[in-house]
């Protein structure tokens, strides 16, 4: 009798073989990654984070610049350390005590109205500069202090080479008075400054007299840069100041205010401020002023270089105009004006 099988228990189909490279198949079918894309990506987030770890040293070392200038404006005020006294003799002139005449008669051709009028100022004897700081002279405060040089010194504590006997400049009169009290000394006064400049009893408009000669000073681009302290020594003062007109613009002691009996609305004299869309208005901050600075410079007119005319400044301003000159008290005990 024939046996009939179960079908259920029917032997299943052979099963396919599985692909050995399967794996490899998929890999090859996936689309390519943009590699070009991901390494540059890469290499800008390096970049990124190379100019954020720049920044934040750069800005380290900036406030820790700042804050050694800072410390040692401390010092100077707490020790008054000093470089020396008053120096050599023949770097200084003795101003001796008495009047001198300050300041323009109402109605001179091409006075102010800030330098009327004429007054006579009543001065103790002082030393002061016969030329401006040099550079070579801020480089000796700025190596015995760790003092912060100029900007335009680019980063280095000396200045740039061959310009040791230019004057120094980019220096803000808090600068100037930091390096003058290292130095012994201190910032000459307004009227120091033109009792100096003018000589005596004198009442020149010029340090030669009062005929304008353009070549005895640096001053209107004649030059197109600074010159050496003492290149014009036929422009020098009746006390033998060297460039007290022209070459830069000189740091004073002295607030910007006005004079005995001068008629000027008062409101000329305030520290004013500028927005950002250029309104001017007066600075509301009652301890905003203006220091005086003196003798023009390389850039200016020669009106602006004339020995009684008054340059309002921000004490915290420097530029390639601004330098400085110094005084020393003859007497310490003599009262000044």
């Amino acid at each position: 009798m024939p046996v009939i099988e179960d079908l259920d228990g029917l032997p299943e189909a052979e099963a396919e073989a599985p692909d050995a490279y399967a794996m490899e198949n998929d890999l090859l079918a996936m689309p390519s990654l943009p590699w070009a894309a991901i390494t540059a990506t890469f290499f800008a987030v390096v970049l990124c984070f190379c100019v954020a770890h720049a920044i934040l040293l750069a800005t380290k070392e900036k406030n820790k610049l700042i804050t050694e200038t800072l410390a040692l404006r401390d010092s100077l005020k707490a020790e008054g350390v000093a470089a020396e006294a008053i120096p050599r003799e023949d770097s200084v002139a003795l101003i001796p005590a008495g009047p001198f005449w300050m300041g323009r008669n109402e109605g001179d051709e091409g006075a102010n109205p800030d330098s009327v009028p004429m007054h006579q100022r009543q001065l103790p004897a002082y030393y002061i500069g016969k030329y401006e700081v040099t550079n070579a002279e801020y480089a000796e405060f700025v190596h015995a202090t760790g003092y912060r040089p100029p900007p335009h010194w680019r980063g280095q504590l000396t200045f740039p080479e061959g310009e040791g006997e230019l004057p120094v400049t980019y220096i803000s009169s808090v600068n100037a008075m930091d390096y003058a009290k290292w130095r012994g000394g201190r910032l000459c006064s307004e009227a120091e400054w033109e009792k100096a400049a003018r000589g005596g009893q004198d009442q020149r408009i010029y340090p030669y007299g009062d005929t304008y000669d353009p070549a005895r000073a640096n001053i209107d681009y004649l030059a197109d840069h600074l010159t050496p302290v003492g290149s014009y020594p036929d422009g020098v003062s009746p006390y033998g100041l060297h460039d007290v007109m022209g070459n830069v613009y000189e740091w004073t002691a002295s607030h910007y205010e006005q004079y005995p009996g001068n008629q000027d609305d008062p409101v000329f004299y305030a520290a004013f401020k500028t927005d950002e869309d250029g309104n001017v208005t007066i600075d509301p901050d009652e301890e905003s002023y203006y220091i005086v600075t003196r003798g023009g410079c390389w850039k200016c007119d020669p009106w602006s270089s004339q020995l009684t005319t008054r340059n309002p400044t921000r004490p915290d301003f420097a530029s390639d105009f601004f330098g400085m000159r110094m005084c020393w008290d003859a007497d310490p005990s003599a009262k000044r004006d």
